[in-house]
């Protein structure tokens, strides 16, 4: 999912006043989190809307579920938040269990990242 799309669809499910440079720098935090996950290079605090988030599909419904929870802090919808949370929490731990069967390989005993 490139960033664009995922500002697009949490502004499809949450419409609001939220400047698209806002909901960029909200998307670049997270992507800080999934880089340190990843252990992978984090992008630059300018990176354009074409950019491919670093988080693969199917699991890439995260972005838009943490958007929209974002969105619903901003606009104090305190009910809505507390289930888009929930959801953007469910798709990352989703993630996080697929990133750590994919990545890792048992050697002597151990596990290493490969």
């Amino acid at each position: 999912m490139r960033l664009l799309e995922a500002i697009e669809e949490a502004d499809r499910i949450r419409p609001n006043e939220i400047r698209h440079e806002t909901k960029a720098l909200y998307i670049y935090e997270l992507e800080g989190e999934i880089a340190e996950i990843m252990e992978a290079p984090m992008h630059q605090p300018d990176f354009p809307d074409y950019t491919e988030l670093l988080v693969p599909k199917p699991f890439d419904t995260l972005y838009q579920w943490f958007l929209a929870a974002r969105i619903d802090l901003e606009n104090q919808d305190n009910e809505q938040y507390v289930i888009d949370r929930a959801a953007f929490l469910d798709g990352l731990n989703a993630f996080r269990a697929w990133w750590a069967r994919n990545r890792l390989k048992k050697k002597n005993g151990n596990w290493v990242i490969w």
